[in-house]
């Protein structure tokens, strides 16, 4: 698979369903990011000549949805907030429509449990303003990247050990992409591993991953902890 083709065909769909169905979604403030890191990791995780290249560009648009539907209904925008909840809830809708459409029975599963753990993440960061267990919060705040890593799994039909392995690790990418993004409560921080930790648990995993599939998921990882 060519990799960079796939993201740039995702990007064009994901500009075409971000800012389709409601004329309030061009005033929304929201940008395609330059990086897809979400599609990016699912694209590494499935495993070369195992799955429909369709099938699974479609999954990284609905997942990037998602990530655009968290980052407008969790994080601090300037402008009206009820237009960044209203655009949320467009994304996460579109998300699962998107997915319901698509021959893999998991998909909406998946994306909804991704939603929940997000949710319960976000309510214990605002309430508690991150005081708590740091690894755990975190570990849910990152669920949607352990939902790319299952997805990719089971879109490349391999067996339920991998599949668990490779949403241990898309976990823990998503871990690393929260701590090194600077929007978290610095007590959250605090209460986590450092990074160089979280990396040498994901290192671990990559060691039981199919070569192909572990060889480009540790060029994801160099270019995230860089």
């Amino acid at each position: 698979m060519d990799i960079e083709r796939s993201l740039l065909r995702i990007k064009e769909r994901l500009g075409e369903e971000a800012f389709r169905g409601h004329e309030l979604l061009t005033y929304s403030g929201v940008a395609i990011p330059d990086r897809l890191i979400i599609a990016e990791l699912l694209l590494r995780s499935s495993e070369p000549g195992k799955y429909d290249a369709e099938k699974l560009e479609w999954v990284g648009v609905s997942l990037e949805l998602m990530q655009l539907a968290v980052a407008r209904h969790y994080e601090s925008h300037s402008g009206d907030p009820n237009v960044s909840l209203i655009t949320a809830d467009y994304y996460y809708a579109r998300a699962i429509s998107i997915a319901s459409n698509l021959p893999c029975v998991r998909a909406v599963d998946a994306l909804s449990r991704a939603i929940l753990e997000v949710a319960a993440a976000e309510a214990v960061i605002s309430l508690d303003g991150g005081n708590g267990d740091g690894e755990e919060i975190l570990g849910e705040r990152a669920g949607l990247f352990a939902i790319a890593g299952e997805l990719a799994g089971h879109l490349s039909e391999v067996d339920e050990v991998a599949i668990a392995r490779l949403s241990n690790f898309t976990r823990r990418a998503g871990v690393i992409h929260l701590l090194k993004s600077g929007t978290l409560p610095q007590s959250l921080v605090g209460s986590h591993p450092p990074v160089a930790r979280v990396k040498e648990d994901a290192a671990s995993i990559l060691k039981d991953l199919p070569g192909q599939t572990a060889i480009s998921l540790a060029q994801y990882m160099a270019a995230l902890t860089a």
